[in-house]
């Protein structure tokens, strides 16, 4: 089984929220500037706007997959069985969560009666790619119903090749893991060049789940090296700093800084060592990652529900202390919700997808 690395799952818990914070201020801010949908002006705040640039840690997710995955799984999946047990056990780890989620939303959609604004994006048929796990790479706008999922169904096909390269033996060559982080760079590269940004959310975005899963991927099987490169300490202030600032700037050519600083922290932090790491292995920080996929897959609604009652009622909330607290209130509020769809739904439907397996290929990812 392979080892916990606590520091990357308090990181993941992080980022989740800052996920969850970037969607508040694309449908909240009066000065949004990547959604065209979103109703501007609801709650103005200081905290909100540093959150522009967030939508990058999903990028950050697909590489913290790709090497927690790959630490897990890179030399246990020898056979079809091992290859079944790893992709079953996957699915009931994202899918139930997300069935949940979009239940949730399709009931919205009928109960509303256009309270919602449900727009083209909710068609039935959309609802039902996305119930078949396909919105993320098979739609031009995967970003429909249950929108943060697309990221998953992307990330499923990662999980696919990385199972067919571990039971075809490619994984046990060191070059092979060398090329496909080779190739993830030019993935993101690419999209830059064809997009002009890497936030894309079309059909291409399968590129970004695949990339990112084949950096983290690397940066597990180069651990020795990488730790033996790298000075620990307060650098991994410096590379956490830069990670931070790095989401402040515009989507582009820009934004590829992002990424390669979020894989010099995910390499400083494997080690579980330094101030950094010891801020991330904290219990808040460990709670944060212990249900960041609950937070991550279900604030989603909760955002669509608030922002639908706001616009209802006309509120806006102008004093920016005011809307600071709101902002606050309403994290809390999703990462209290998160807690109970973790123990009712996720953390079940995980233990029953680990109940119907028999291969020894598990470890917690």
């Amino acid at each position: 089984m392979g080892r916990r690395y606590e520091a990357l799952d308090g990181l993941r818990g992080v980022a989740a929220v800052a996920v969850v914070a970037h969607h508040m201020f694309t449908w909240w801010s009066p000065t949004d500037y990547r959604y065209a949908h979103s109703p501007q002006g609801l709650v103005f705040t200081h905290l909100l706007p540093s959150f522009r640039g967030a939508f990058l840690c999903v990028d950050l997710f697909f590489i913290l997959s790709g090497f927690v995955i790959a630490s897990a799984y890179r030399d246990r999946i020898n056979s079809s069985a091992d290859t079944y047990t790893f992709v079953i056990r996957r699915f009931f780890r994202v899918y139930p969560m997300h069935f949940a989620v979009l239940i949730v939303m399709a009931c919205a959609a009928v109960l509303s009666f256009g309270a919602l604004e449900f727009q083209d994006e909710y068609e039935a048929s959309n609802f039902f790619s996305g119930l078949l796990f396909l919105n993320g790479w098979l739609r031009s706008a995967p970003a429909t119903w249950n929108a943060p999922s697309w990221s998953i169904s992307c990330e499923f096909v990662a999980y696919f090749l990385f199972a067919g390269a571990a039971w075809s033996g490619c994984l046990r060559s060191r070059m092979v893991g060398r090329i496909a982080a080779a190739l993830g760079a030019v993935g993101y590269i690419a999209l830059v060049i064809r997009y002009g940004e890497v936030g894309v959310l079309n059909h291409a975005a399968v590129v970004r789940a695949v990339a990112g899963f084949a950096i983290g991927m690397w940066l597990q099987q180069e651990a020795q090296p990488i730790r033996t490169i790298f000075v620990f300490g307060y650098a991994e202030i410096v590379v956490a700093g830069g990670l931070i600032g790095s989401t402040l700037l515009p989507d582009g050519p820009l934004a590829l800084a992002f990424i390669a600083i979020a894989a010099a922290l995910v390499a400083f932090l494997q080690s579980d060592a330094g101030p950094v790491a010891r801020v991330l292995r904290t219990r808040m920080a460990q709670f944060l990652g212990e249900i960041s996929y609950s937070i991550y897959i279900i604030h989603w609604p909760v955002l669509i529900l608030t922002t639908a009652i706001l616009r209802t009622e006309g509120i806006v909330i102008s004093n920016y202390w005011l809307g600071d607290l709101f902002a606050l209130a309403m994290g809390g509020s999703i990462v209290g919700l998160a807690f109970l769809t973790y123990a009712l739904i996720e953390l079940p439907w995980r233990e029953f997808g680990r109940g119907i397996t028999v291969s020894d290929t598990v470890a917690k990812a």
